[in-house]
């Protein structure tokens, strides 16, 4: 069955890169059927309370929020001191948000390094002319949809921490930045060669790079879920760049995503980044 065509402002990320990466045909790489992953769901080792992963439970619980006049940098200290289990060992900051910020932190239990995401709950309003409710809206999706997925080159949601006053995601670590701050130093010469540093990229490492975001949008897709921010600052590599092994990319931030009930639905909400969103979703006919 015919996929939705909204579904092709994922793909059309990765045909930019793919445009801005390489110069030169791809009709000498072989990209086959095989590669795109096909992976199981497993159960995952979750905190839930009373089942909140049914239809139409999380949202509700998450309506308690927060005053947003309070300190931001206080409340998720407190979100922090609550919620994460004395097993978590938090380390320095690595990244924030109006509402978020995220750690990095050793789990003591296993001994091995996560990534600790706080995010506030703002308390909710629904009113004529003004209403918050995309916030919490978006806080359920990114946990609805990293809960069900089990793929290589899709971030992990490990362990989720609910409150009504801000919740914490345990994910795993990355540790080579975005891949915004790695094509920052990518250099395409007049010969159409690529370097990096002093390292030269060739076509062959860049497609096996673009493989891995089209296998993981392929496995969003094929499970009815529409991405809806795909950029360079939502895909972190693994681990350090090194021009001797292959790159493995994490797709993250699923915060926009969109979870369809069937295959022929449309989507009529504008969200997106401004200079990474299809022109279709700009015009907003309707």
């Amino acid at each position: 069955m015919e996929r939705p065509r909204v579904m092709s402002m994922d793909l059309r990320f990765v045909v930019l890169l793919v445009a801005a990466s390489l110069p030169y045909s791809l009709s000498d790489i072989q990209l086959k059927p095989s590669l795109f992953l096909r992976s199981s769901q497993i159960s995952k080792k979750m905190h839930l309370i009373n089942g909140l992963f049914f239809k139409n439970t999380l949202t509700p619980y998450l309506r308690g929020g927060c005053d947003d006049s309070v300190n931001t940098l206080s409340l998720l200290s407190t979100v922090f001191e609550k919620q994460l289990p004395r097993n978590f060992q938090l380390g320095p900051v690595l990244g924030h948000g109006a509402f978020s910020v995220v750690h990095g932190a050793m789990d003591m239990d296993t001994n091995k390094e996560v990534a600790v995401k706080a995010v506030l709950i703002p308390k909710v309003v629904d009113q004529p002319g003004y209403s918050n409710l995309q916030e919490v809206y978006r806080i359920e999706a990114e946990v609805k949809i990293l809960n069900m997925s089990d793929h290589t080159h899709i971030i992990k949601l490990l362990h989720f921490f609910p409150s009504p006053e801000g919740c914490v995601l345990v994910l795993e670590r990355c540790h080579g930045g975005e891949l915004f701050n790695w094509m920052q130093n990518l250099e395409v010469h007049e010969d159409g060669t690529r370097r990096w540093s002093e390292h030269i990229i060739s076509e062959v490492f860049v497609a096996r790079m673009i493989r891995q975001l089209l296998s993981a949008v392929a496995y969003l897709h094929e499970r009815r879920v529409v991405h809806r921010d795909l950029k360079l600052e939502n895909i972190l590599l693994k681990e350090a760049f090194s021009p001797d092994r292959d790159v493995e990319l994490k797709i993250i931030d699923v915060g926009f995503g969109k979870m369809l009930e069937r295959d022929d639905e449309q989507m009529f909400s504008s969200c997106g980044s401004t200079y990474y969103v299809a022109p279709e979703v700009l015009k907003a006919d309707r």
